[in-house]
């Protein structure tokens, strides 16, 4: 199976790591980080000390190998601090990676080429999580999954806005007449729709209210109520009628 194919499958891209030595443990932790997103971040220093801790701890247990301990010892140091991959330990550095990180790793070898071939090496006790990396000659990089945006949930189309309140047309208030020099004012209830005004009667005056302003004024030469800024009409009142309109508002 070729190269392009598995990643293709498995939604990876390939990510170039530096050729210091450590090109294997860059791209486990770049691989652990993307593939399983899940689980704590890990760093390199971090792997590089648990690789340190586990080997010491476990010397014994990779003699079965042909190594000896103070063998492991001294190319793990080499390893470690002047990055000397190619070497018996060196071949061990990716079955320790599954014992320190639990995880089963996968090694897609292609020796440069488009042709797959598939090493892995399984965690003790068998992991459940498993990383992949990719290997060309005797330099590793590491695969990161494809990570498409996800798309904005749509939102539900907001509700029509209420239609407008319809408009109300408020019927004016009465009109106010003003007779001047402390004389009593009085109001008759809107329209003024009789010209001329009828005569005060005793009929109306339940209809007449008395207040105090001076926004219009009584001209005695034409016996006339002279309205002020609010309407501009003239009123014919008899001057008889504004004096018994007075004389009905006192004794109210």
């Amino acid at each position: 199976m070729q190269l392009n194919a598995i990643m293709k499958e498995n939604n990876w891209a390939l990510h170039r790591s530096p050729m210091d030595g450590h090109c294997l443990l860059h791209n486990a932790v770049t691989s652990y980080n993307s593939q399983l997103p899940d689980s704590p971040k890990l760093l390199l220093s971090s792997l590089i000390e648990k690789i340190v801790l586990h080997v010491n701890s476990h010397l014994t247990d990779y003699t079965i190998f042909g190594l000896s301990v103070p063998k492991i010892l001294s190319q793990l140091e080499k390893y470690i601090h002047e990055r000397k991959y190619n070497s018996d330990f060196g071949d061990l550095v990716p079955l320790i990676i599954t014992q320190v990180l639990s995880v089963n790793l996968l090694v897609l070898d292609t020796d440069c080429s488009e042709t797959v071939k598939q090493h892995l090496f399984e965690a003790f006790p068998l992991s459940t999580n498993q990383i992949a990396v990719h290997r060309c000659g005797e330099h590793y990089n590491g695969l990161t999954m494809l990570v498409y945006p996800v798309p904005s949930p749509i939102k539900p189309p907001s509700p029509p806005s209420p239609p407008p309140a319809p408009l109300t047309l408020k019927t004016p208030g009465p009109t106010l007449l003003t007779i001047n020099d402390h004389q009593a004012m009085t109001s008759l209830p809107h329209p003024w729709s009789l010209d001329p005004l009828p005569p005060v009667t005793p009929l109306l005056l339940p209809h007449l209210f008395v207040a105090m302003t001076t926004d219009i004024g009584i001209s005695p030469k034409s016996d006339s109520v002279i309205l002020g800024e609010e309407s501009s009409k003239r009123l014919a009142w008899s001057w008889d009628s504004l004096l018994k309109m007075r004389e009905y508002a006192l004794q109210g």
